[in-house]
Protein backbone atom coordinates (compact mmCIF):
# COMPACT_ATOMS: atom_id res chain seq x y z
CA UNK A 1 0.00 0.00 0.00
CA UNK A 2 1.34 3.44 -0.94
CA UNK A 3 2.12 5.83 1.85
CA UNK A 4 0.07 9.00 1.58
CA UNK A 5 0.82 12.30 3.25
CA UNK A 6 -1.21 15.42 3.97
CA UNK A 7 0.28 18.58 2.41
CA UNK A 8 -0.97 21.67 4.32
CA UNK A 9 -2.29 24.66 2.39
CA UNK A 10 -2.34 28.29 3.58
CA UNK A 11 -6.16 28.12 3.59
CA UNK A 12 -6.03 25.51 6.37
CA UNK A 13 -7.04 22.49 4.30
CA UNK A 14 -4.79 19.50 3.73
CA UNK A 15 -4.25 17.91 0.31
CA UNK A 16 -3.41 14.19 0.17
CA UNK A 17 -0.24 13.42 -1.84
CA UNK A 18 1.97 10.37 -2.31
CA UNK A 19 5.66 9.77 -3.02
CA UNK A 20 5.02 9.54 -6.76
CA UNK A 21 4.06 13.23 -6.78
CA UNK A 22 7.31 14.43 -5.11
CA UNK A 23 8.52 17.65 -6.74
CA UNK A 24 5.28 18.13 -8.71
CA UNK A 25 2.52 20.70 -8.24
CA UNK A 26 -0.96 19.87 -6.95
CA UNK A 27 -4.03 22.06 -6.68
CA UNK A 28 -5.86 22.64 -3.42
CA UNK A 29 -9.65 22.85 -3.42
CA UNK A 30 -9.27 26.61 -2.75
CA UNK A 31 -7.50 26.95 -6.13
CA UNK A 32 -3.97 27.57 -4.87
CA UNK A 33 -1.11 25.61 -6.51
CA UNK A 34 1.05 23.76 -3.98
CA UNK A 35 4.51 22.32 -4.61
CA UNK A 36 4.93 18.78 -3.29
CA UNK A 37 8.20 18.50 -1.34
CA UNK A 38 11.01 16.05 -2.16
CA UNK A 39 11.09 12.47 -0.89
CA UNK A 40 13.01 13.40 2.27
CA UNK A 41 10.74 16.31 3.10
CA UNK A 42 7.63 14.13 2.57
CA UNK A 43 8.58 12.13 5.65
CA UNK A 44 8.14 15.25 7.78
CA UNK A 45 4.51 15.67 6.67
CA UNK A 46 1.54 14.19 8.49
CA UNK A 47 0.65 10.72 7.21
CA UNK A 48 -2.86 9.82 6.10
CA UNK A 49 -4.35 7.32 8.52
CA UNK A 50 -5.52 4.22 6.72
CA UNK A 51 -9.27 3.95 6.33
CA UNK A 52 -10.85 1.29 8.41
CA UNK A 53 -13.96 -0.64 7.62
CA UNK A 54 -16.48 -0.70 10.42
CA UNK A 55 -18.98 -3.51 10.55
CA UNK A 56 -22.45 -2.33 11.39
CA UNK A 57 -24.73 -4.80 13.05
CA UNK A 58 -23.62 -7.97 14.68
CA UNK A 59 -20.82 -10.20 13.44
CA UNK A 60 -21.39 -13.91 12.85
CA UNK A 61 -22.54 -15.58 16.02
CA UNK A 62 -23.16 -19.19 16.94
CA UNK A 63 -26.89 -18.79 16.38
CA UNK A 64 -26.37 -17.31 12.92
CA UNK A 65 -23.91 -20.09 12.08
CA UNK A 66 -26.40 -22.73 13.15
CA UNK A 67 -29.17 -20.99 11.19
CA UNK A 68 -26.93 -20.92 8.12
CA UNK A 69 -25.95 -24.59 8.52
CA UNK A 70 -29.51 -25.78 9.10
CA UNK A 71 -30.77 -23.70 6.18
CA UNK A 72 -28.11 -25.13 3.88
CA UNK A 73 -28.71 -28.71 5.03
CA UNK A 74 -32.50 -28.46 4.74
CA UNK A 75 -32.22 -26.79 1.32
CA UNK A 76 -29.90 -29.47 -0.08
CA UNK A 77 -31.95 -32.39 1.25
CA UNK A 78 -35.20 -30.79 0.09
CA UNK A 79 -33.77 -30.11 -3.37
CA UNK A 80 -32.75 -33.77 -3.72
CA UNK A 81 -36.21 -34.90 -2.58
CA UNK A 82 -37.90 -32.48 -4.99
CA UNK A 83 -35.87 -33.82 -7.90
CA UNK A 84 -36.50 -37.46 -6.96
CA UNK A 85 -40.26 -37.07 -6.48
CA UNK A 86 -40.58 -34.91 -9.56
CA UNK A 87 -38.95 -37.73 -11.52
CA UNK A 88 -41.22 -40.35 -9.90
CA UNK A 89 -44.33 -38.28 -10.50
CA UNK A 90 -43.43 -37.74 -14.16
CA UNK A 91 -42.93 -41.49 -14.64
CA UNK A 92 -46.29 -42.35 -13.06
CA UNK A 93 -48.26 -39.40 -14.38
CA UNK A 94 -50.98 -41.49 -16.03
CA UNK A 95 -51.68 -43.32 -12.74
CA UNK A 96 -51.18 -46.80 -14.19
CA UNK A 97 -53.65 -46.33 -17.02
CA UNK A 98 -51.14 -47.67 -19.57
CA UNK A 99 -50.54 -50.74 -17.37
CA UNK A 100 -54.29 -51.26 -17.02
CA UNK A 101 -54.87 -51.05 -20.77
CA UNK A 102 -52.01 -53.48 -21.39
CA UNK A 103 -53.50 -55.93 -18.87
CA UNK A 104 -56.95 -55.72 -20.46
CA UNK A 105 -55.44 -56.16 -23.91
CA UNK A 106 -53.61 -59.32 -22.73
CA UNK A 107 -56.93 -60.67 -21.44
CA UNK A 108 -58.60 -60.00 -24.80
CA UNK A 109 -55.77 -61.60 -26.75
CA UNK A 110 -55.68 -64.60 -24.39
CA UNK A 111 -59.34 -65.38 -25.07
CA UNK A 112 -58.63 -65.77 -28.79
CA UNK A 113 -56.35 -68.76 -28.14
CA UNK A 114 -58.68 -70.72 -25.85
CA UNK A 115 -60.37 -73.89 -27.02
CA UNK A 116 -64.19 -73.84 -26.85
CA UNK A 117 -64.16 -76.05 -23.74
CA UNK A 118 -61.61 -73.77 -21.98
CA UNK A 119 -63.60 -70.69 -22.99
CA UNK A 120 -66.82 -72.10 -21.49
CA UNK A 121 -64.97 -73.09 -18.28
CA UNK A 122 -63.44 -69.60 -17.94
CA UNK A 123 -66.80 -67.99 -18.66
CA UNK A 124 -68.56 -70.05 -15.99
CA UNK A 125 -65.76 -69.31 -13.51
CA UNK A 126 -65.97 -65.56 -14.19
CA UNK A 127 -69.77 -65.62 -14.09
CA UNK A 128 -69.74 -67.18 -10.62
CA UNK A 129 -66.83 -65.17 -9.11
CA UNK A 130 -67.01 -62.02 -11.22
CA UNK A 131 -64.17 -60.33 -13.07
CA UNK A 132 -61.38 -60.06 -10.51
CA UNK A 133 -57.68 -59.44 -10.42
CA UNK A 134 -55.66 -61.53 -7.99
CA UNK A 135 -54.24 -59.33 -5.25
CA UNK A 136 -54.15 -55.56 -5.52
CA UNK A 137 -54.37 -54.39 -9.13
CA UNK A 138 -51.05 -52.89 -10.29
CA UNK A 139 -52.72 -49.74 -11.61
CA UNK A 140 -54.10 -49.08 -8.12
CA UNK A 141 -50.61 -49.43 -6.66
CA UNK A 142 -49.18 -47.16 -9.35
CA UNK A 143 -51.85 -44.55 -8.66
CA UNK A 144 -51.11 -44.74 -4.92
CA UNK A 145 -47.37 -44.28 -5.52
CA UNK A 146 -48.09 -41.32 -7.81
CA UNK A 147 -50.32 -39.67 -5.19
CA UNK A 148 -47.75 -40.31 -2.46
CA UNK A 149 -45.05 -38.85 -4.69
CA UNK A 150 -47.18 -35.74 -5.23
CA UNK A 151 -47.59 -35.27 -1.47
CA UNK A 152 -43.85 -35.72 -0.90
CA UNK A 153 -43.16 -33.26 -3.70
CA UNK A 154 -45.32 -30.59 -2.05
CA UNK A 155 -43.77 -31.21 1.38
CA UNK A 156 -40.27 -31.06 -0.12
CA UNK A 157 -41.06 -27.75 -1.82
CA UNK A 158 -42.23 -26.32 1.51
CA UNK A 159 -39.04 -27.59 3.19
CA UNK A 160 -36.95 -26.09 0.39
CA UNK A 161 -38.66 -22.73 0.87
CA UNK A 162 -38.04 -22.92 4.64
CA UNK A 163 -34.38 -23.78 4.10
CA UNK A 164 -33.86 -20.94 1.64
CA UNK A 165 -35.59 -18.45 3.95
CA UNK A 166 -33.40 -19.43 6.93
CA UNK A 167 -30.30 -19.38 4.73
CA UNK A 168 -31.17 -15.91 3.43
CA UNK A 169 -32.01 -14.67 6.93
CA UNK A 170 -28.62 -15.78 8.23
CA UNK A 171 -26.83 -14.06 5.34
CA UNK A 172 -28.76 -10.80 5.65
CA UNK A 173 -28.19 -10.59 9.39
CA UNK A 174 -24.92 -8.64 9.09
CA UNK A 175 -25.00 -5.29 7.39
CA UNK A 176 -22.36 -4.39 4.86
CA UNK A 177 -19.30 -2.49 6.01
CA UNK A 178 -18.84 1.24 5.57
CA UNK A 179 -15.57 3.11 5.26
CA UNK A 180 -14.93 5.38 8.19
Amino acid sequence: MKAEYLLPCSCGKKVPVDAGQAGAKVACSCGQQLTVPTFRALRDLERVTPTTAVLEGTPWSTARGILFSVGTLVSVIAAVLVLYHLFMYSQLLDGGEAWKQEHLNEMRVGVDYLTPVEAIADFQDMASKGLTVDGVPPWTQISAVRDSSRRWLMASLVALAFGLVSLTASLLGAKRSKVK
